[in-house]
């Protein structure tokens, strides 16, 4: 170890291998040195030992901690340590559930820790929700950003990096440790209200099912074509149930049908057979455990119901 910004280190005369003795106060308020006006008068700051000394400790203790390489010559050697913030990358304690940190220097009160952050690498999965504390002190809950406590698996395993930053009541993740845990989110039911009456989520084919062209009849029951994938079909009421209840009702349905379309023809008035994709309102109901669809009918179409669904080709259901 080099003599770190020491008087010998810049060929300084009569250097103390050991630090002299100090007992500085901690009385009064801020003071500052002054100039001195004249040699002779002896009006300027006196510039002691101790004080220099204090000035090289805590430069000395910033840059060690730090961990950057000791070089006398490098003027940035302290922007380099207080950069790497290496002093509060700790290495973690106790369990999944009630993990420990001893940072050096320590922190005295929990009221030093707020809105500091501390990075640890995990030493488990946590089972249930997670408590840290630091320096002995009281444990404190670690939640997500919004102060939702952490549940089973949200630190996946050992070696996940998971930072953190107290407010005074919880220490709260800065640095998600479980991707799975963020679809997982992204897909909370307060998302999926909304996506649900918005929007379509993909994902991958859970269901699906080809229709039995000759078992089934025009404008009425639809038999499937074998054993559909993912679930069974209800012919009588046209209901799909899933061998697994799905988490959320975001799930999407395709599917191709042949309908008839109403057209004006000048005076006469037709109906146009299509083979088209199932629309949002051939879709019943959707529920996480079933999806029931509009039954085919022959009823002709009109100006007022200027599609009629006559019967379906396949179904697929994707989701998450």
């Amino acid at each position: 170890m080099p003599d770190l910004l020491g008087p010998s280190a810049f060929a300084c005369d009569l250097p103390a291998v050991v630090r002299p003795p100090h007992s500085p106060s901690n009385l009064g308020s801020d003071t500052w040195f002054g100039n001195c006006s004249n040699p002779a008068t002896e009006d300027g700051t006196e510039v002691s030992a101790e004080i220099l000394n204090a000035f090289l400790a805590q430069t000395r203790a910033a840059i060690r901690a730090g961990g950057v390489t000791e070089n006398n010559a490098d003027d940035n050697m302290l922007m380099r340590a207080i950069r790497s913030q290496r002093s509060n990358f700790l290495t973690a304690g106790g369990t999944g559930n009630a993990i420990t940190l001893a940072p050096a220097p320590f922190f005295a009160s929990l009221a030093d820790l707020v809105g500091v952050p501390l990075t640890f690498v995990s030493t488990a999965a946590n089972t249930g929700a997670v408590t840290l504390s630091v320096n002995g002190m009281l444990a404190q809950p670690v939640t997500w950003p919004d102060g939702t406590a952490l549940e089973a698996g949200d630190i996946a395993s050992a070696g996940n990096t998971v930072s953190v930053r107290y407010d005074g009541g919880a220490f709260r993740l800065t640095l998600s440790p479980s991707p799975s845990r963020i679809r997982t989110l992204a897909l909370h039911p307060s998302v999926l209200a909304v996506l649900d009456s918005r929007y379509t989520v993909a994902g991958p084919l859970v269901a699906s099912m080809v229709f039995d062209v000759a078992g089934s009849t025009w404008g009425g029951t639809q038999v499937a074509q074998g054993t559909p994938g993912g679930g069974t079909w209800n012919p009588t009421t046209a209901t799909f149930t899933f061998t697994t209840a799905r988490p959320n009702t975001s799930y999407f349905i395709e599917g191709s049908c042949f309908a008839s379309r109403y057209i004006e023809n000048g005076t006469t008035n037709e109906h146009v057979p299509v083979v088209e994709p199932i629309e949002t309102g051939d879709i019943v109901t959707k529920t996480t455990t079933s999806f029931t669809m509009l039954q085919p009918v022959m009823t002709s179409t009109s100006i007022g119901n200027p599609r009629r669904l006559r019967r379906y080709f396949f179904l697929r259901v994707y989701g998450y």
